[in-house]
Parts: C-alpha cells; structure tokens; sequence
C-alpha cells in the first residue's frame, strides 16, 4: 500500500481548464487547455503564450507553467453529442483578439470567463472550482 501511494505522488497527472464551456452561443464547442497539474510547484517555466490565451477567453488570475495543448469539443447534451472537432495552431497564433473564437468567448452567454479564475477539473474537485463560465 506505501507503495502504491508513493507512486501515485509521483506521477503526473493532467490539469484540464475550461477556456470556453459549450454553449448555444458558440454552437456547443468548448475548448480546453491541458497540462501538468503540478507544474508550477515542479518550478516549470512559466508558459507565457498559454497564460495569455487565458486571459483572452476572459479569464484572469492563473498563470501557465509548463507545456499544454489545447482542444476543442462539440458537447451537446440535448442531441446526445460529444466528438472531438479540429482545432488548429493558427487559432492561437498571432493577435488572439482576432481570433473568431475568442471574440465569441467573451460575449455574454460566449462559454468564456467573466474575469475570474478558470474553472479547472483539480479545483472543482478540491473545492475551490475557479471561476464559474458565463
């Protein structure tokens, strides 16, 4: 058993952050950032670019360590809908205020933040939930 829970200390688990949730706004795409959930107690560089796609989505308060990718997903629980859709480098490349999809996040009903923190799957479990979408 010490063991077993040696190991599970010292693996690496995955930290998910809800830069939109699907709403009828955004068509029911969602997009989420993943990474490792210990990263900035593991001291891991700060990731500038991903902490800046945060706070575009309109959220405020996380910074970013270390690597992560981003996804998108259709999730529509009214016609039983949940895929994985494409979701390119350039929609994180360049001027993210440009980007269509961010543009979308931050209108009322847009799936993105409302200045707080992200709401990520490790806070909600612990308690804390981050900031709730709009």
């Amino acid at each position: 058993l010490i063991n077993l829970l040696k190991a599970s200390q010292g693996s690496a688990t995955c930290e998910i952050t809800a830069l939109t949730v699907p709403t009828p706004l955004n068509n029911y795409r969602g997009v989420s950032m993943y990474g490792d959930d210990n990263a900035k107690n593991l001291n891991l560089p700060l990731n500038e670019r991903a902490t800046a796609i945060l706070k575009a989505c309109g959220h405020q308060s996380n910074s970013i360590h270390g690597d992560v990718f981003v996804g998108r997903y259709h999730d529509n629980e009214a016609e039983d809908i949940w895929e994985r859709v494409d979701f390119d480098e350039a929609e994180v490349q360049g001027d993210l205020e440009s980007k269509e999809w961010v543009k979308k996040a931050k209108q009322k009903g847009g799936g993105g933040g409302i200045g707080t923190a992200a709401a990520s799957l490790s806070g909600m479990m612990n308690g804390a939930g981050g900031g709730l979408t709009n």
